[in-house]
């Protein structure tokens, strides 16, 4: 037997106890049941032949199933903000205020001045993780993004902070991610009618399991906006960045205003499906929804709390 993530269609069974009698029932222990919006999904141990005979399965996976994963990668300046702008003057109508915005990234370091007044809230941390401070410095910069009292696009906004990673580039499992996804959606349920942004400045090898999770998240109200990823590949190939119903934002270089090189791009083969392509072109697609400025932007540096990267 094996450790699974598993997803049960919710209209096979009239509630969360059923479907797992029906678990149970094929020979299958129940591990782990996840909150209710994400409905009907478990972590079982199991073999795959009493995985089989479980009605309405739709979704599994192995629990430990590594997929590799890496991050989005001075002088204090607002030329961010100024690209984001007609007109290039910054005077947002809105600034977050009322908002949460989860940021599932690498911890944030709070102690730089461009949280002084934010409202920063440490959520959830991945089992094997430490504490949420920040050794890698990706989660800080880009809280500072959001919600930085200088830099930021949202500066009033609430962020929570869920901590899945230690570094920008290595290894995480199916079900690290489904645990913090499930922290997020259990946040969510307490107060449904604020609008909240999962913000996912990263991408892992493409899992439909992952995948059919984020949908939830869709189902249960929440805007998914995901980093498009920095390989120059085929963005189809990751998630959350490939898929079509989420926002996934790519990068521009505001000095040339032209698309980054270094995006993950919807690609097409001018040979056929067997052939290694001798031509590749960007092509526009659903998968890449919006470019942002991407190159040169000032974030908090996580080793001086006055300094910017």
């Amino acid at each position: 037997m094996a450790s699974y993530i598993i997803s049960i269609e919710k209209t096979s069974y009239a509630d969360t106890a059923t479907a797992e009698a029906a678990i149970t029932g094929a020979g299958a222990t129940v591990q782990k049941a996840y909150s209710q919006l994400l409905a009907y999904t478990f972590l079982v141990d199991a073999t795959e032949e009493q995985l089989s005979s479980i009605t309405g399965l739709t979704e599994s996976s192995a629990a430990n199933t590594v997929l590799v994963a890496s991050h989005a990668d001075a002088e204090f300046n607002t030329v961010h903000l100024e690209s984001a702008s007609p007109g290039h003057q910054w005077n947002p109508q809105f600034d977050g205020t009322g908002t949460t915005v989860y940021l599932i990234d690498t911890g944030v370091s709070t102690n730089h001045t461009e949280f002084a007044n934010a409202t920063v809230q440490h959520l959830y941390k991945a089992s094997n993780i430490a504490d949420f401070a920040d050794s890698d410095s990706h989660g800080t910069a880009i809280a500072s993004s959001i919600v930085g009292g200088n830099i930021g696009m949202s500066p009033n906004a609430t962020l929570k902070s869920v901590k899945l990673f230690q570094d920008s580039n290595g290894t995480i499992t199916v079900q690290e991610i489904v645990d913090g996804l499930d922290a997020i959606l259990t946040d969510h349920s307490t107060s449904s009618s604020v609008v909240k942004v999962v913000c996912m400045p990263w991408k892992v090898t493409k899992n439909s399991l992952i995948d059919s999770k984020l949908a939830q998240l869709q189902d249960a109200g929440l805007i998914l906006v995901a980093a498009a990823g920095n390989d120059s590949d085929e963005v189809d190939n990751y998630s959350p960045g490939g898929l079509d119903s989420i926002i996934t934002v790519g990068a521009y270089d505001h000095a040339t205003n032209q698309v980054a090189s270094f995006n993950n791009l919807p690609r097409i083969d001018y040979v056929d499906d067997t052939t290694t392509p001798i031509i590749t072109q960007r092509v526009n697609n659903a998968q890449i929804d919006l470019f942002a400025v991407g190159t040169n932007v000032p974030v908090a540096d996580i080793l001086d709390t006055n300094n910017y990267n």
